[in-house]
């Protein structure tokens, strides 16, 4: 744990596990040669900027299970990234995937 924080500033990523530079490199290849329908989005941690730094603690206890998280878009791509993870973690301690059909629509949270 405290070679991954160390390691954490020089590498955001590493934040995620000591794994997730190379996981995301090799999604980002597969998805250069069209193995994928449409690119996972993940780990959901490292898609949350916080406004205010003081809520860190707080969003990360609410969403502790969920920071290593990717999303796919179909089933395909989810066996896809299945097989790409198999490749650095082993069966039970892969990082969660959750399938929904991705949209353009954003959500509108201004003035929550």
């Amino acid at each position: 744990m405290l070679n991954q924080l160390k390691a954490s500033r020089s590498n955001r990523l590493k934040r995620f596990g000591d794994h997730m530079p190379e996981l995301l490199d090799t999604i980002n290849r597969a998805y250069d040669q069209g193995r994928f329908i449409k690119k996972p989005v993940g780990p959901i941690g490292a898609c949350i900027i916080l406004r205010d730094p003081s809520l860190a603690v707080a969003v990360e206890s609410c969403l502790r299970n969920f920071m290593k998280t990717f999303c796919c878009d179909n089933y395909k791509d989810e066996k896809v990234l299945q097989g790409l993870m198999s490749r650095f973690y082993s069966k039970g301690n892969r990082p969660q995937i959750i399938v929904i059909p991705f949209t353009d629509h954003m959500y509108n949270i201004q003035g929550r």
